[in-house]
């Protein structure tokens, strides 16, 4: 019974954050567009309500994405089916496709890793935006293995997390700086990557960066090798 009603508090309280979080863009996008109905005016300022209520609308749209994500993981879809992947290989592919520069991934040999593959491109997107909003100017993957692990961490030079916080920054809609902005993410990054290497069977932890900011280290079992 305990139990249950633990998982019924978390829930409540998941819905109604969730329920918080998509009010804010939708009032939002609302004000914009009812304004300029209301107003009108030039091409130029028509456009430029159009383009803020976009914005609002990507933000929506991020966060709808990621809360599918997690019910999924909640719910009886969460199994997934853990298979050798190269994250090596995943990392270049994932790093190959980001916008921002100097990003440098340190992969000395193939990794495989027991995981699920779009999963773990999840994982390492999020990643890598949470290292992007936060860092000065550097972002650095590093892959390392041993005889039973694989460990994949994502670095930047940016503040870093506070100690105290490192435990809470992997719940759902956390932010510790609560003057950020919209484009700032939603909040669910950390959690789902939380949820995900969970799922697999790993292990996360944050800790002080040589860049000077925050290094995530993901831990996940090495795949057996082949005869």
């Amino acid at each position: 019974l305990g139990r249950l009603e633990s998982s019924s508090a978390r829930q409540r309280r998941f819905v109604a954050d969730a329920s918080h979080e998509m009010r804010s863009p939708l009032a939002s996008s609302r004000t914009v567009l009812e304004v300029a109905s209301q107003h009108g005016g030039s091409a130029d300022v028509l456009r430029a309500a159009i383009d803020d209520a976009l914005i609002d609308h990507a933000r929506l749209e991020s966060l709808v994405s990621d809360l599918l994500v997690l019910a999924r993981l909640d719910g009886s879809e969460a199994a997934v089916r853990s298979t050798a992947v190269d994250i090596a290989v995943l990392a270049q592919d994932v790093v190959g496709r980001r916008t921002e520069s100097n990003i440098e991934l340190v992969a000395p040999e193939p990794t495989s890793a027991m995981a699920e593959r779009s999963q773990m491109e999840r994982v390492l997107t999020n990643l890598l935006d949470n290292a992007s909003r936060h860092r000065k100017s550097a972002t650095r993957v590093t892959l390392n293995s041993d005889a039973t692990s694989i460990q994949l961490m994502v670095e930047d030079d940016g503040p870093g997390v506070p100690e105290a916080d490192r435990d809470r920054v992997f719940e759902r809609f956390t932010r510790l700086d609560e003057a950020r902005t919209a484009d700032q993410g939603t909040g669910l990054g950390l959690a789902i990557v939380k949820e995900v290497v969970t799922e697999l069977g790993g292990t996360v932890r944050i800790r002080n960066s040589r860049l000077g900011g925050a290094a995530i280290q993901i831990s996940l079992d090495r795949a057996p090798s082949r005869p």
